[in-house]
């Protein structure tokens, strides 16, 4: 099955789902746990029809909300707030520009993970935050709830083969996105905590993981990185 007839037929009943809906508003609060100062440009990538932004607590002047799908339904009263469609691999803005930049769930579904990554960096400011959540697939306690809610749900409403389409969609691998991301953002400090159990920091015990990144663009020019 092609993911675009996926997304048609299958996508919105799963997310539509009460156990699917309080993992995502949880994983959404935890991506934003702590983060209080006030951002005068931001950027969300991957950002779909802002499922996000009203979890987003923190001020700012400017919201841009992308996606790569141009035919996005979202519309904004909030003039800060604003919608534009790009692929996340080549961000049309200039490097050192976004004071926080946010990734949901995306870099399970991109081609070129360095490439989004070192996008990110590059349009940047120094001490920027850049926050990322990480889906734990394909650890162990993931899949044992994707086959109960989504992989049961698709099943129902007649998906022959639901975890061949999952895995079309979700390209990367958990630990590869991990340890490209460590290399890529290198000289900047970097927290992983992982939920639910974060007493337990492994992707197998856990759903997902929450990476938060201080921008430190003086290594650069001191040729660190």
């Amino acid at each position: 099955m092609e993911l675009n007839e996926f997304y048609e037929k299958y996508y919105r009943p799963i997310t539509e789902s009460w156990i699917v809906k309080k993992n995502h508003s949880y994983s959404h609060q935890m991506l934003e746990r702590g983060v209080k100062d006030h951002f005068e440009n931001v950027l969300e990538l991957g950002a779909g029809n802002a499922e996000h932004l009203q979890f987003v607590q923190h001020s700012y002047s400017s919201y841009l909300l992308s996606d790569l799908r141009a035919d996005v339904n979202f519309a904004s009263q909030d003039k800060r707030v604003r919608f534009e469609s790009f692929n996340a691999e080549k961000i049309p803005y200039v490097g050192n520009y976004f004071q926080r930049v946010v990734c949901t769930c995306l870099l399970h579904h991109v081609s070129n993970v360095r490439g989004t990554l070192e996008e990110m960096r590059r349009v940047s400011t120094n001490g920027a935050l850049i926050s990322i959540n990480i889906a734990a697939d394909p650890g162990l306690m993931y899949r044992f709830i994707w086959k109960l809610t989504s992989g049961r749900r698709l099943r129902k409403e007649g998906l022959r083969f639901p975890l061949s389409v999952h895995y079309q969609e979700h390209k990367g691998h958990f630990l590869g996105i991990r340890a490209i991301a460590q290399e890529v953002f290198e000289m900047d400090s970097i927290t992983f905590k992982y939920y639910p159990f974060t007493f337990f920091p492994t992707h197998q015990a856990n759903i997902f993981t929450v990476m938060q990144i201080r921008v430190n663009k003086l290594s650069d020019i001191d040729g660190g990185g």
